[in-house]
């Protein structure tokens, strides 16, 4: 559900401490563009979370399905070892 995704997008961002225009800015969108991620009228895709986990380490499977922790304290491969 894009609704729900874009609700988990948001708890990332805020869990970080990031406005909505700072974090557009660091990932090279614009701040329309992050909002329509975070109301769910955009679907998040795999390049952005990709994007999202390479820049802030924000969980995927977080973003995705709502397990664990929003920000990842390791690499994400070593969640699998």
């Amino acid at each position: 559900n894009n609704v729900i995704a874009g609700e988990r997008l948001k708890i990332i961002r805020e869990s970080l401490g990031l406005k909505r225009n700072e974090m557009a800015f660091v990932l090279g969108l614009t701040d329309k563009l992050l909002q329509n991620y975070e109301t769910g009228h955009k679907k998040i895709g795999i390049d952005f979370a990709k994007s999202i986990y390479d820049v802030y380490k924000a969980n995927p499977i977080f973003l995705t399905f709502g397990i664990g922790e929003p920000i990842l304290n390791k690499n994400l491969e070593d969640l699998f070892k």
